[in-house]
């Protein structure tokens, strides 16, 4: 192990202890965890400074302790002194000293506002292939015996892997895995809402940032740097670190350029590649600044944060990458997509908001590099030449030939449907949509072209992608990263990409295409054959995650602003949206508060667990799905329910939902539904659900399209679904199988909802409608009382113009339900 292997390790595994003490281990969680390492470590010079880093993490014992003044433990000392400073923060209402037994307090309880009532984490060992671990109001079980579980569980993981040999990849994927969900401090004066994982991996971070800080400044004391109070107390105002952000600009345009035949695979391929691109990216940044995957702060919806030390070689590193990417983007995309990045440099002062050093625009201010950056695309020299007569970016060589679907000129095109030709890497895409669904399916980069290559950014040169199984890895000789999905590939040290990847599949076990995704709506014989379509993303978090942590008002209202908070967030979210809204889409909803109403259910029918639904993407802030078209609506009611839960109702989500017909363009599917989103995202306060599609003519929309069923989703729920149309539902005899309930064809149905429609652009014929509603009133005197509770509701609804809107949808659905499949 080089030094810098043993910082990062020692750093990671610093506070070891503090599950071991919590365990029923006796010592101070520093010795404790010492101890525990020890037995995993033979006894050498290389492991006994990476102890060091555990044993003296702690002012009392460092002070003690017999160290020459270069030991890497004064570096995890001042990082640790650092990353705790950003975390711990007083809890007004709790001065009762420490309770190892403390539960993990959601991060959201603290956002925007302070909760009433704080969420709170079970203890558990994360499980990919396991329930989703919800906050919810109840106590978690945290302890002695749980924790002590939680360290055999480590054990297990050390006796299979050896500490030495691990990378630090290795390292933080166990640290994720065992501390996800354990507090890091249980002190009651604290907000508890930092884990351990966040913890370590921060003080990781800061760590490698300050060794890399003071190799280029050619700093060896670190005794001096890291514990001398008054050359601290003076470091500490240097501008030591940087933030590094980047974002992708054509996001949309490049996923939605997509022929009819294979939408599916060609969705979900060109989404991924752009994860996985940015994820590359991301990782041929780290390799060359000397950091690991603990520097990075989050990567999702095309965006990255990543600290970094505020040095030269940074600082050149990322312009020689900026420019290098956005090269390699123009010559294998065109003008299609940018990869815009910036940076700010700041103190540990500023990282810890301390007194006078309180500063809530470390992010605002990297965001702000990164709109100046999309407004000057590319460098003077890249300019130059795509302008350039005869430029190689805007004139098709000599034999080439445009593609279908990119129409980027190629040499190589591949036959697709009939009279098509298409370039390798859209014909790579499409194979990489139909890969991932694959349970066994591993990314690796590779500097070797084999068929089927994809390509991919590489500074080095050129890298390609692969998805491969395990056997085939073998088949490839100069590897320089593999990618596992979902599942934390020790074995391989491949770095874990979460992906939600569900599917709906035949009783074949196939993959379900769009035409059986619409024949699959409602039940076999009722119920129009659609497809529908949902896009949705949270409301406004752009400027929630800037200011969500900032308290207005207070003397101190940078407090909670800290980075550490921002890392945990962005963590929780990510997890939401790709661990689960897959599990969502699969039917299992344990540990929410609601698991006992079971999934959401529009017309009551028996329906089977798993949704007949597609993931095509979900990550970051926002979701895609395609599918059955009321699955698909319960599934968005689903994800609603357990999102508010999620984060304790400090975060909502806005959406589009349409239907289509299985062959109608996936483009123009995409757009219709994101213009429903950005319709629901234009009501007050959004929160809201967009349905069906848009109309003309009505009165007062003049030329405008205008969406006629637009909801907040408790409404919805409530007022569409379970008032109304529960209601309506269980008045009416659909099937000729009922006594007591009222007989009412599809005829009547469709006039109702047309007389509805009608109040929209003239006034209400009151006595129209009592004419249709008296023609129902049934002879036999079995179903009276069913009529006269059915009409006294409906002359009730009709007079109010919110009802009359909820009963006009409720119908909607009704006649969506009860029409025969084509």
């Amino acid at each position: 192990m080089n030094d810098m292997e043993i910082l990062m390790k020692g750093a990671l595994w610093h506070d070891v202890g503090k599950v071991c003490y919590r365990a029923g281990k006796k010592v101070n969680h520093s010795q404790a965890g010492a101890d525990f390492l020890g037995n995993y470590l033979n006894n050498n010079a290389e492991n006994n400074r990476l102890l060091n880093c555990v044993r003296y993490h702690h002012a009392d014992y460092l002070k003690q302790a017999d160290i020459q003044s270069d030991d890497l433990a004064y570096i995890v000392y001042e990082a640790d002194n650092i990353a705790a400073s950003m975390d711990r923060r007083d809890n007004e209402s709790d001065t009762r000293g420490f309770d190892r037994n403390m539960a993990l307090e959601s991060v959201f309880n603290i956002f925007d506002g302070k909760a009433a009532s704080p969420k709170k984490y079970n203890l558990v060992c994360e499980n990919s292939a396991g329930d989703f671990n919800y906050p919810s109001d109840n106590q978690g079980d945290f302890s002695v015996s749980k924790y002590a579980a939680l360290v055999e569980k480590l054990k297990i993981i050390l006796n299979k892997y050896d500490i030495n040999n691990l990378s630090i990849n290795q390292t933080l994927q166990i640290i994720e895995k065992v501390f996800r969900y354990v507090p890091s401090s249980t002190n009651r004066n604290e907000v508890c809402d930092i884990s351990l994982y966040v913890h370590s991996k921060i003080t990781a971070a800061v760590a490698a940032c300050l060794k890399l800080y003071f190799a280029e400044h050619n700093i060896t004391d670190y005794k001096k740097y890291c514990y001398n109070a008054s050359i601290v107390k003076k470091f500490r105002n240097e501008k030591v670190f940087q933030l590094i952000s980047g974002d992708i600009s054509g996001i949309q345009n490049f996923i939605y350029t997509i022929p009819t035949k294979g939408a599916l695979k060609s969705l979900r391929g060109r989404s991924f590649y752009l994860e996985i691109f940015l994820e590359n990216f991301i990782d041929e940044l780290l390799s060359r600044l000397n950091l690991s995957r603990a520097n990075l702060l989050y990567c999702g919806g095309g965006h990255f944060y990543v600290l970094a030390p505020a040095t030269k070689t940074a600082e050149k590193v990322v312009e020689e990458l900026h420019c290098s990417c956005n090269e390699w983007l123009l010559s294998n995309f065109g003008t299609k997509l940018y990869l815009a990045v910036g940076r700010e440099n700041f103190s540990a002062n500023e990282l810890m908001q301390k007194g006078e050093h309180i500063s809530g625009s470390i992010f605002s201010a990297v965001n702000r590099k990164i709109n100046q950056d999309k407004t000057n695309y590319y460098n003077e020299t890249l300019l130059k030449e795509l302008f350039a007569q005869g430029s190689k970016y805007t004139v098709n060589q000599e034999k080439t030939r445009e593609c279908s679907i990119c129409h980027n000129s190629s040499m190589q095109l591949a036959a697709y449907d009939d009279d098509k030709l298409i370039c390798p890497i859209c014909a790579g895409l499409y194979r990489l949509g139909e890969n991932i669904l694959k349970d066994d399916s591993i990314f690796l980069i590779s500097r070797e072209k084999q068929a089927d290559a994809m390509p991919i950014f590489g500074f080095s040169g050129d890298y390609y992608l692969y998805a491969v199984n395990e056997a085939q890895i073998g088949a490839f000789n100069d590897i320089v990263r593999i990618y596992s999905k979902n599942t934390a590939d020790l074995a391989k040290d491949a770095i874990r990409l979460w992906i939600a990847d569900y599917c709906a599949r035949t009783e074949n076990d196939t993959v379900m295409i769009f035409d059986e995704l619409a024949q699959a709506s409602c039940q076999k014989e009722r119920g129009i054959k659609r497809l529908g379509v949902l896009r949705a993303d949270v409301d406004n978090l752009g400027t929630a995650f800037i200011g969500g942590f900032i308290k207005s008002g207070e003397a101190d209202k940078f407090k909670y602003a800290t980075i550490s908070r921002y890392a945990n967030l962005s963590e929780d979210l990510s997890m939401f949206f790709k661990y689960a809204v897959n599990n969502i889409c699969a039917g299992n909803l344990a540990g929410l508060d609601t698991v006992q109403e079971k999934p959401f259910n529009i017309f009551g029918f028996g329906k089977k667990k798993q949704r007949n639904i597609h993931v095509i993407y979900s990550g970051g802030d926002d979701v895609f799905l395609v599918g059955a078209w009321d699955d698909l609506l319960e599934t968005a009611v689903d994800i609603y329910k357990a999102f508010q839960q999620f984060t304790g109702n400090r975060l909502t989500f806005s959406a589009g939902m349409a239907m289509f017909t299985p062959t109608y363009p996936i483009s123009k599917m995409a757009e219709v539904t994101g213009m429903l989103e950005e319709a629901s995202k234009n009501t007050a306060g959004k929160n809201s659900i967009a349905l069906f599609g848009f109309e003309t003519g009505l009165k007062d929309s003049g030329s405008k399209l205008i969406c006629k069923h637009i909801y907040k989703w408790d409404e919805f729920i409530n007022g569409v679904c379970r008032d109304k149309l529960n209601f309506i539902l269980a008045q009416l005899d659909l099937d000729n199988t009922s006594a007591n309930k009222l007989i009412m064809g599809k005829s009547a149905v469709y006039n109702f909802m047309r007389l509805l429609q009608l109040s929209e652009t003239e006034a209400f014929n009151l006595a129209r409608f009592a004419y249709v509603l008296a023609r129902m009133q049934p002879k036999d005197k079995e179903r009276l009382g069913t009529y006269e509770r059915f009409a006294q509701n409906v002359y009730k609804w009709i007079r109010s113009a919110h009802d009359k809107k909820q009963l006009c949808t409720a119908l909607n659905l009704l006649v969506y339900y009860l029409r025969e499949k084509e």
